[in-house]
């Protein structure tokens, strides 16, 4: 029953397994660790990083090409698709 309120609906599926989840919820923890602090702030500091220097920089890159209305280049429209690619996925 946790595991269906931790996971009520995704298109993609769960992220794990609920075998590798459930013991998770079986340990008896109390508070917060230091450690498991520093490790989640660390994580989010890097995937915010992520997004605002490489993802908003990529997009300067990305947005104009796509908004052009006139006909491209090869190189340019691939530069454009690579950039919004990589923007998707620092995004994200």
């Amino acid at each position: 029953m946790l595991f269906v309120t931790f996971f009520p609906h995704l298109i993609a599926g769960p992220i794990l397994h609920h075998r590798e989840m459930m013991p998770q919820f079986q340990k008896e923890r109390f508070g917060v660790k230091q450690e498991d602090f520093a490790i989640g702030l660390t994580w989010f500091v890097m995937g915010l990083g992520k997004k605002v220097l490489l993802a908003d920089t990529l997009s300067l890159t990305a947005n104009p090409i796509f908004q052009a209305s006139t006909r491209l280049p090869i190189g340019t429209a691939w530069l454009g698709a690579l950039a919004f690619t990589l923007q998707l996925y620092f995004d994200f």
